[in-house]
């Protein structure tokens, strides 16, 4: 044993350096890292900070085992300011305020937050709002930029936007199923708060969606809010809901915005005044780049007609270059059935309200087009059955869109709750902006 001590203890070092380059190969494989932080103290000193880098916390209880092991170990502690992206989920969004209140102190460079709660906030849940209390811990995270909250109750609007100007450095904010306990009193829905602190003079990227009609008239708020700002902001990008499409005018016709991204909603824009909706945005719509259309069953010709009638609302639009279908089968569907699925799939419509008409310059269809991409959801929970799947959706793509594949790049996804499975392969996936409906 002594030999064998005295031969490791003579062996060549690899300059830090060094082993940091061969790191950062595997920085996003948090098991990989695991495994070379074994290799010898050199290696664990050097994998910690990427191992601590994305940090996610998926349960009250994993909250109170990462307070416990690493904010009251002063041998651990010192490595929190190596997070720079953090994201927890808990099925009351209120335990989450703990946490939060303990480790604000310590993540000096955190960049993101991801913020779910499982359920959907309204007047019906049991949750407590979120405690104002909280809201100075946030303000401690200098550094962070992006923020995106899923699921979250705040006790009035004024709340909330004490809430949003507490983060200093902000400039992207996704926001989804938002809700408070109140409706802004119109006498004051202007401003409240001192006007240097209106709105986060930093955000340039704002994403509001709902899935709830009380969530809807809450973004309404926002935009209201927003619109009617004195000072003014830097907002470029714009993502939000056609059934906030209104206000979203408004915001639109005082902001320098480059991209505007529209979420359609399923059968949510085609009531009576769809298309007068869309008119009275009719000279906003040059702002409009992306079109994501969210429909969570796809099963019949019917649900396509729906998703092809939405498509038409916008088809004047001309600087739209990208157009996302968000679909989900809403049930677990065998290899045989998906492929009868696709086969039923009315490609030839799909295709015709898409596709630009050259011959008829009042039926041109979204000229500027450059890549269609499917996100379908598989409620699966084997890897090998969404990689088959996968494989099906790829085939189907290329024969029966084979007009569309010639005019713009056609990309394919599949999702799980958990993995993802697109041209690069498969990898770990869960949730998040990426695909609204995996939710």
């Amino acid at each position: 044993m002594a030999s064998f001590v005295a031969l490791k203890s003579s062996a060549p070092r690899l300059p830090p350096d060094i082993i940091r380059l061969i790191l950062r190969f595997f920085s996003h494989d948090k098991k990989a890292l695991l495994t070379y932080a074994l290799v010898s103290q050199d290696w664990l000193f050097e994998s910690r900070p990427l191992l601590f880098r994305y940090v996610k916390i998926l349960s009250q209880a994993s909250s109170h085992n990462f307070i416990s092991t690493v904010l009251h170990s002063d041998r651990l502690r010192p490595w929190l300011t190596s997070i720079h992206h953090l994201s927890f989920c808990f099925t009351d969004p209120t335990a989450a305020e703990p946490f939060i209140l303990h480790i604000s102190e310590h993540l000096s460079n955190l960049l993101t937050i991801r913020w779910d709660s499982v359920g959907l906030p309204n007047l019906n849940t049991p949750w407590r709002p979120l405690r104002p209390e909280v809201f100075p811990a946030f303000a401690k995270f200098t550094r962070l930029h992006h923020l995106e909250i899923h699921n979250c109750l705040f006790a009035s609007f004024e709340d909330f936007k004490k809430f949003i100007v507490a983060l200093p450095s902000l400039s992207s904010l996704i926001l989804v199923q938002l809700g408070w306990l109140d409706s802004p009193d119109p006498d004051e829905s202007s401003l409240v708060l001192p006007s240097a602190h209106i709105w986060p003079a930093t955000l340039s990227k704002l994403s509001l969606s709902a899935y709830l009609s009380r969530s809807w008239e809450r973004i309404d708020d926002v935009l209201t809010w927003l619109s009617t700002a004195p000072t003014p902001h830097l907002l470029r990008e714009f993502s939000f809901d056609s059934c906030n499409i209104i206000a979203a005018s408004r915001l639109m016709a005082h902001t320098s915005l480059t991209a505007v991204n529209i979420q359609l909603r399923g059968h949510k824009i085609l009531g009576d005044d769809s298309s007068a909706k869309v008119a009275q945005m009719r000279s906003l719509l040059s702002q409009v780049v992306h079109i994501d259309v969210l429909k969570v069953i796809m099963l019949n010709e019917y649900e396509w007609d729906t998703t092809i009638r939405i498509l038409s609302l916008f088809r004047s639009a001309p600087s739209v270059h990208r157009v996302r279908l968000c679909l989900r089968t809403g049930h677990i569907l065998s290899n045989d059935r998906f492929r009868l699925y696709l086969d039923n799939v009315p490609a030839n419509k799909l295709q015709t309200a898409l596709l630009a008409s050259p011959a008829d310059a009042k039926c041109n269809a979204f000229h500027a087009l450059r890549i269609v991409e499917f996100a379908w959801y598989m409620d699966t929970d084997s890897s090998k059955t969404l990689q088959y799947q996968y494989g099906l959706l790829s085939t189907w793509a290329a024969a029966a869109l084979a007009s569309l594949h010639e005019q713009c790049t056609v990309e394919m996804y599949a999702y799980s709750h958990k993995s993802v499975c697109g041209p690069t392969g498969l990898s770990a996936h869960a949730g998040g902006p990426d695909f609204p409906l995996a939710r």
